[in-house]
This record gives C-alpha cells, sequence and structure tokens, in this order.
C-alpha cells in the first residue's frame, strides 16, 4: 500500500535501489488505497494485465529463461461496510 497519488521515475529513485527501474501504479484516494509493484527491468519484462483501485496484476516473463507468470498485489478495506 501507498499513500501517494503520484509516481514518477525522478521518484522512484530516491527510494529504490538503482535496479528496480520499473513500475505499476494505482494512486490512493485520500489517505490509502494507493498500490504500487516495482520490479528489475534487467532480469524481468513486466506487463500491466489489469490495475484499479483496489488491485494490480503485472505479468512477468524472465529475461533469462523466458518463463512467464503472474503478480498480484492487492488492497482491501480493514473493515466491510
Amino acid at each position: 500500500e501507498t499513500k501517494r497519488e503520484t509516481f514518477d521515475n525522478f521518484y522512484l529513485k530516491k527510494f529504490c535501489p538503482r535496479n528496480l527501474d520499473k513500475f505499476a501504479f494505482a494512486p490512493s484516494i485520500g489517505a490509502s488505497g494507493g498500490l504500487i509493484t516495482i520490479w528489475n527491468s534487467s532480469l524481468f519484462e513486466g506487463t500491466i494485465i489489469q490495475a484499479n483501485s483496489y488491485a494490480i496484476t503485472v505479468k512477468f516473463f524472465g529475461r533469462q529463461d523466458r518463463k512467464g507468470f503472474h503478480v498480484s498485489n492487492i488492497y482491501g478495506p480493514s473493515s466491510s461496510p
């Protein structure tokens, strides 16, 4: 979870190791609910499959072995309505 409404490569470089250079992002609404998934593009090719206010799914391929996998980053409220 992130509380930011925006991200860019410049901001990413401030808090991530240099090799983490690509990201998928869903902005926060107010002070919660934002999502970010960050990866190293020299090791993985990532394609955003789905992104909305509660989940991001990225399809990855390893650059060396071309094996694929999906990563889903999910945010849900701590209490139901």
